[in-house]
């Protein structure tokens, strides 16, 4: 009798599963590429006519079924594992950075460029971006430290911008439990300068969730501006703060 010799199953699947990743980060890579292009450039109307044109032939060849609204893509595994398609962490997003996040003794640190389309004033990142990028590490860190939950209100201070094409560093740690409810503080200052904005993060959960400071920093010398403070967006100034140093003027 003559028997085949296969894979095992888990193998195969395995196996399967790390090609599909590789194509969709690929996929992704591409499409952040052709995001930023699209809006750095200033190519002609006829032109970008005609690449829209390729773009929706492009579009109209990923057929098959799509999945529903709340279905956990087959390639991320489980909701604790890795998100393609985050749009901060998914290396297969074309919205994400993508952020790359490793363990440290004491929390998470995550590493990532914003580039032009995630603009908001010019040369520098868009208010939501922060508080998205410090949301999502603060949140991995808690989950990293078993008491998972879900954001119930961000109330995040800039006091100073992001600057655009600069690395940054998005750092979250757990440093304690209160109750169900934990609010985590999370600062965003440059590499080499003191820590001045701060987010804060309230989550619900089941079990109790610790505050988890963070802070999102470039390494540059860029944004060593007189301080900001607003609610949803960096360009406010906040008058109680004054500095010597000069800054744009918006």
């Amino acid at each position: 009798m003559h028997i085949p010799l296969t894979e095992p199953p888990a193998a195969a699947e395995a196996e399967h599963l790390e090609q599909q990743q590789a194509a969709i980060a690929r996929f992704g890579h591409e499409l952040r590429a052709l995001v930023e292009a699209t809006v750095r450039t200033a190519a002609s109307a006829d032109t970008l006519h005609h690449v829209a044109d390729g773009v929706r032939h492009v579009t109209g060849r990923l057929t098959g079924r799509r999945r529903a609204r709340p279905e956990i893509p087959e390639v991320d595994g489980s909701p604790r594992g890795s998100r393609m398609y985050s749009p901060v962490v998914g290396a297969g997003s074309p919205l994400a950075p993508p952020v790359r996040v490793t363990p440290t003794d004491d929390g998470l640190v995550g590493h990532c460029t914003l580039g032009i389309a995630h603009e908001g004033r010019p040369g520098y990142s868009h208010g939501g971006m922060s508080a998205m990028l410090l949301d999502e590490l603060m949140g991995r860190a808690c989950m990293a430290a078993g008491a998972p939950g879900l954001t119930v209100s961000l109330r995040t201070s800039y006091h100073r911008p992001i600057p655009l094409e600069t690395p940054l560093r998005i750092i979250g740690r757990v440093t304690g439990t209160d109750q169900r409810k934990g609010s985590r503080p999370g600062r965003s200052p440059p590499r080499r300068t003191p820590p001045q904005s701060w987010s804060r993060r309230t989550p619900s959960s089941s079990r109790p969730t610790p505050p988890v400071p963070g802070h999102c920093s470039p390494p540059s010398k860029e944004g060593r501006d007189s301080a900001h403070s607003a609610d949803g967006d960096q360009g406010r100034r906040d008058p109680r703060h004054r500095s010597s140093d000069r800054r744009p003027r918006w």
